[in-house]
């Protein structure tokens, strides 16, 4: 639970600043979804960038920093790594409330959130009676976060565009990043293997390299994918006194 706040620091932070800006916007909207859906769709794929590479980031390092500080958490390693990718997924759900609420449509929260519950416990019951440990543990309550946060996201989108016609391509662009950080984290890991017995400078180097090969591959393959997101704008946001400075700006 740790790792998870830790991760969802950002989005959460992002969550709390966007919300007084969306409900001024949308009330100077004429409360119509055009008021807010350009911000609300740079935001999420802002989002949809961002969080995957803190991911994959996490899942490398988690083993080094786990071995050095928490040795006798090791036993769980597994599952805490996957369950890093589980806040790509759960990034979505802060962000997709605010929006919901903005829009009116609050209904929608609990029926969500009560499905994501169950859906999570019901996957985890599955993975212990199958005998896979606490790692199919992990693994199910990453795939439970995953798809809680796609649902709250296709509901979100659906809200803004009217339509549920193209929620799927966008929720299918939101989580590609998500996908892509996955399997290039698991490749980079994989490729460069290092035990966890190793002394602590050699364990730092291969920590290091393991993180710059991630990022640089991350980079290349969703950079396309980043374009017209506004990163720099997401992080300033995310400063203190940013809610205040964009409030004044619209005055």
């Amino acid at each position: 639970m740790t790792a998870l706040t830790l991760l969802l620091y950002v989005p959460d932070s992002l969550s709390y600043v966007l919300y007084p800006q969306l409900l001024k916007r949308y009330q100077l909207g004429g409360s119509q979804p055009e008021a807010i859906r350009g911000q609300v769709k740079r935001i999420f794929r802002a989002q949809s960038v961002l969080v995957p590479a803190m991911c994959g980031l996490a899942f490398l390092l988690s083993r080094d920093l786990l071995s050095a500080l928490l040795p006798k958490f090791l036993p769980g390693l597994s599952a805490v790594r996957l369950i890093c990718f589980g806040a790509g997924g759960l990034a979505f759900v802060g962000i997709s409330a605010i929006v919901l609420m903005t829009l009116g449509n609050q209904r929608f929260l609990v029926p969500a959130v009560l499905i994501g519950s169950l859906l999570g416990a019901a996957l985890d019951l599955v993975a212990v009676k199958l005998g896979f440990g606490i790692t199919g543990v992990g693994f199910a309550t990453m795939i439970a976060y995953v798809l809680n946060g796609a649902v709250m996201a296709a509901i979100a989108h659906a809200g803004l565009d009217q339509s549920w016609r193209r929620t799927g391509q966008h929720v299918l662009r939101d989580f590609l990043p998500l996908a892509i950080a996955f399997g290039i984290a698991f490749a980079v890991d994989r490729l460069l293997p290092w035990p966890i017995q190793a002394p602590w400078l050699p364990r730092v180097l291969h920590a290091l390299a393991e993180s710059l090969l991630f990022l640089g591959l991350y980079a290349l393959f969703v950079s396309p994918l980043a374009r017209g997101a506004g990163l720099r704008r997401l992080l300033t946001q995310l400063k203190p006194g940013a809610a205040g400075r964009a409030e004044d700006a619209e005055r």
